[in-house]
């Protein structure tokens, strides 16, 4: 029994993330997937897209490197912040796995102290 919950709740979980997604190129469906499908796919797959992550400013920072040696076109500014907007929303850097290092303080020499109590 216990066995079948589960599997209802992926089956479900996974159906629900398939309707968020666009049919043709796999990408999550949101404001601004209309100008990444106008601009992006038309030179190169949507795995690209898929398959990375990044913070807005990285993701602006390939829309240049492709401008200047992949042949990507001038974008008026309102199309490249759309791009952008789509991009490190749903193609951001992901905050899961690992939890973040612990600040840690230097390790304090004994020497010191020991010097003290002579």
């Amino acid at each position: 029994m216990r066995r079948l919950a589960v599997l209802l709740i992926l089956s479900q979980t996974s159906f629900g993330l398939a309707q968020n997604l666009d049919a043709t190129t796999g990408l999550i469906k949101g404001p601004g997937l209309h100008a990444v499908k106008a601009n992006c796919i038309s030179c190169h797959s949507a795995q690209i897209i898929r398959q990375n992550r990044a913070t807005k400013e990285t993701w602006a920072e390939i829309l240049v490197w492709m401008q200047e040696e992949q042949e990507l076109w001038p974008l008026p500014e309102e199309t490249k912040q759309t791009i952008l907007d789509y991009l490190s929303t749903y193609y951001g850097p992901e905050k899961k796995g690992r939890r973040q290092a612990l600040a840690l303080k230097p390790i304090q020499s004994q020497t010191p102290k020991q010097e003290e109590k002579q």
